[in-house]
Protein backbone atom coordinates (compact mmCIF):
# COMPACT_ATOMS: atom_id res chain seq x y z
CA UNK A 1 0.00 0.00 0.00
CA UNK A 2 2.92 2.34 0.65
CA UNK A 3 4.03 2.26 -3.00
CA UNK A 4 0.54 3.22 -4.17
CA UNK A 5 0.44 6.18 -1.77
CA UNK A 6 3.93 7.26 -2.81
CA UNK A 7 2.96 7.03 -6.48
CA UNK A 8 -0.22 9.05 -5.90
CA UNK A 9 1.59 11.77 -3.96
CA UNK A 10 4.81 12.05 -6.00
CA UNK A 11 3.62 11.09 -9.44
CA UNK A 12 4.97 8.85 -12.15
CA UNK A 13 7.68 11.26 -13.27
CA UNK A 14 9.34 11.30 -9.87
CA UNK A 15 9.22 7.53 -9.55
CA UNK A 16 10.68 7.14 -13.04
CA UNK A 17 13.47 9.52 -12.05
CA UNK A 18 14.24 7.45 -8.96
CA UNK A 19 14.25 4.22 -10.96
CA UNK A 20 16.67 5.72 -13.49
CA UNK A 21 19.02 6.82 -10.72
CA UNK A 22 18.96 3.32 -9.21
CA UNK A 23 19.61 1.77 -12.62
CA UNK A 24 22.50 4.15 -13.23
CA UNK A 25 24.06 3.21 -9.88
CA UNK A 26 23.65 -0.52 -10.62
CA UNK A 27 25.31 -0.12 -14.04
CA UNK A 28 28.23 1.80 -12.48
CA UNK A 29 28.75 -0.93 -9.86
CA UNK A 30 28.55 -3.72 -12.43
CA UNK A 31 31.06 -1.94 -14.67
CA UNK A 32 33.42 -1.23 -11.78
CA UNK A 33 33.38 -4.91 -10.76
CA UNK A 34 34.03 -6.01 -14.34
CA UNK A 35 30.65 -7.60 -15.05
CA UNK A 36 29.97 -5.17 -17.91
CA UNK A 37 32.47 -4.33 -20.67
CA UNK A 38 33.22 -0.75 -21.67
CA UNK A 39 31.18 -0.88 -24.88
CA UNK A 40 28.06 -2.22 -23.15
CA UNK A 41 28.56 0.27 -20.33
CA UNK A 42 28.70 3.19 -22.78
CA UNK A 43 25.52 1.99 -24.47
CA UNK A 44 23.66 1.63 -21.17
CA UNK A 45 24.78 5.05 -19.99
CA UNK A 46 23.67 6.64 -23.28
CA UNK A 47 20.25 5.02 -22.91
CA UNK A 48 19.96 6.27 -19.33
CA UNK A 49 21.02 9.79 -20.36
CA UNK A 50 18.38 9.80 -23.08
CA UNK A 51 15.74 8.61 -20.61
CA UNK A 52 16.72 11.41 -18.20
CA UNK A 53 16.38 13.97 -20.99
CA UNK A 54 12.95 12.65 -21.94
CA UNK A 55 11.81 13.11 -18.36
CA UNK A 56 13.07 16.70 -18.40
CA UNK A 57 11.30 17.61 -21.66
CA UNK A 58 8.10 19.41 -20.74
CA UNK A 59 4.88 19.13 -22.64
CA UNK A 60 4.15 22.19 -24.73
CA UNK A 61 0.46 22.75 -25.11
CA UNK A 62 -0.21 19.13 -24.20
CA UNK A 63 2.13 17.81 -26.92
CA UNK A 64 5.02 15.56 -25.96
CA UNK A 65 8.38 15.10 -27.65
CA UNK A 66 7.39 11.64 -28.88
CA UNK A 67 4.24 12.99 -30.55
CA UNK A 68 6.25 15.67 -32.35
CA UNK A 69 8.79 13.08 -33.47
CA UNK A 70 6.07 10.74 -34.69
CA UNK A 71 4.42 13.52 -36.68
CA UNK A 72 7.78 14.46 -38.20
CA UNK A 73 8.16 10.93 -39.53
CA UNK A 74 5.25 11.62 -41.92
CA UNK A 75 6.93 14.65 -43.54
CA UNK A 76 9.21 12.73 -45.95
CA UNK A 77 6.18 10.86 -47.28
CA UNK A 78 4.29 14.10 -47.76
CA UNK A 79 7.29 15.61 -49.56
CA UNK A 80 7.41 12.63 -51.93
CA UNK A 81 3.70 13.01 -52.68
CA UNK A 82 3.93 16.77 -53.20
CA UNK A 83 5.33 16.47 -56.74
CA UNK A 84 2.47 14.28 -57.96
CA UNK A 85 -0.33 15.88 -55.94
CA UNK A 86 -3.02 18.05 -57.49
CA UNK A 87 -3.39 21.64 -56.26
CA UNK A 88 -6.41 20.56 -54.18
CA UNK A 89 -4.39 17.75 -52.55
CA UNK A 90 -1.51 20.14 -51.86
CA UNK A 91 -3.94 22.57 -50.24
CA UNK A 92 -5.26 19.74 -48.06
CA UNK A 93 -1.72 18.72 -47.02
CA UNK A 94 -0.84 22.28 -46.00
CA UNK A 95 -4.16 22.67 -44.18
CA UNK A 96 -3.54 19.49 -42.20
CA UNK A 97 -0.08 20.70 -41.16
CA UNK A 98 -1.35 24.11 -40.09
CA UNK A 99 -4.40 22.98 -38.12
CA UNK A 100 -4.52 24.71 -34.72
CA UNK A 101 -4.93 21.38 -32.93
CA UNK A 102 -2.02 19.91 -34.89
CA UNK A 103 -1.72 17.42 -37.71
CA UNK A 104 -3.99 14.43 -37.64
CA UNK A 105 -3.77 11.14 -39.44
CA UNK A 106 -6.79 10.51 -41.64
CA UNK A 107 -8.87 7.57 -40.55
CA UNK A 108 -9.68 5.04 -43.20
CA UNK A 109 -13.07 3.39 -43.39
Amino acid sequence: MWVCDFYRVCGKKYIDLLQLRLKKNRIFKQHRKGYIEDEAFDGEMAAITLAFKRLDVPEAGGVTYDEVRETGEHLPGMAALWDIATPEERYEMVTILLEPEGPRVAQRA
